[in-house]
């Protein structure tokens, strides 16, 4: 999902949408530097263009998080949980579909180091 960051990180707190992010990269997608979140599901089409909230778990819950990728927060996330907090919003231009690990390695907007359980995984969408 190819993203922009929203311009100011207030927007968040009236997002209707929000997106668990790992706390590693919440700053590099809000700089722009990280500009692909990459996920193993598409974007639903209607979130394409809509100010979407970066929500960071305290605790992902789920054991070593470097080498286990799960989430830390239930699908349906309660105004004031505690245990995560909103930290900027994000607006997602497209959705981009990769054919092939190669392409994958050679598009480094995403950051996402070679190897990293969160990196390529062969299957079908």
């Amino acid at each position: 999902m190819e993203a922009a960051p929203c311009c100011q990180s207030s927007r968040a707190w009236t997002c209707k949408w929000a997106l668990e992010v790992r706390a590693e990269w919440v700053g590099k997608l809000k700089s722009g530097e990280k500009r692909i979140e990459v996920r193993a599901y598409p974007l639903p089409q209607l979130l394409i263009g809509v100010p979407i909230a970066i929500v960071v778990p305290a605790d992902m819950g789920c054991g070593h998080i470097q080498q286990s990728p799960c989430s830390g927060l239930p699908d349906v996330v309660p105004a004031g949980l505690s245990g995560a907090h909103v930290a900027g919003c994000v607006v997602f231009e497209r959705v981009k579909l990769y054919k092939s690990e190669d392409e994958f390695v050679q598009d480094q907007p995403h950051c996402v180091p070679i190897g990293s359980p969160y990196g390529w995984q062969q299957g079908d969408l």
